[in-house]
């Protein structure tokens, strides 16, 4: 069975839209990375702190500028003038802040204890490529669920309990992967020199 030119053509469309706000979703990430660099580097160098509690200040303080520019720039098609001035825009950062901020977190922490505990990297490098892993979910969920279109705010395309789960399992994947980081690691920390 052929599709019709309609649907084709709706493909299309979509296809090339999710691909500019990818475009725009990369372009204000990038903003995103260079704050989280800078507070990190900053927190481990001058302030001496552990390069996790680092890393997580260092997300959470690139959260509250991308939800800005992702809402000004990125879906500013979707949000309609009342929506942004009301109670709604507080709704979306707590929405934005608790999925794409608690998975950056959670993502970049057991990442970075991976990247840095166990393969020894250095912490800016093992940053840049976390922070390209998590990217992909992030724009999901802000796509689908933070920023989405109107006629999806009754159902949604990611359920509550299904984001719930899903950072359950992120949460229970980080504790395995700092408890065998932890338990591989402990022994050679003891005979290798910090640098």
């Amino acid at each position: 069975m052929t599709a019709t030119p309609s649907r084709e053509n709706w493909r299309k469309e979509g296809w090339r839209a999710s691909s500019v706000r990818w475009l725009k979703f990369n372009a204000v990430g990038g903003i995103g990375i260079a704050v989280q660099l800078v507070v990190l580097a900053v927190l481990k160098v001058a302030f001496h702190f552990d390069y996790l509690w680092a890393t997580a200040l260092a997300v959470e303080t690139a959260v509250i500028p991308n939800f800005l520019w992702h809402q000004r720039f990125t879906w500013f098609d979707r949000i309609s003038l009342d929506r942004a001035r009301t109670g709604d825009a507080l709704a979306r950062l707590l929405k934005f802040n608790l999925s794409t901020g608690a998975f950056s977190i959670i993502g970049n922490l057991s990442l970075m204890e991976l990247l840095v505990g166990v393969a020894h990297l250095h912490y800016l490098v093992a940053n840049m490529i976390t922070i390209s892993a998590c990217s992909i979910v992030n724009f999901l969920v802000s796509d689908r669920w933070v920023f989405q279109e109107e006629r999806n705010r009754r159902t949604g395309l990611i359920s509550g309990r299904k984001c719930w789960r899903f950072y359950r399992w992120c949460g229970a994947a980080g504790g395995i992967v700092r408890l065998a980081g932890t338990l591989w690691l402990e022994p050679r920390r003891e005979s290798t020199p910090e640098l």
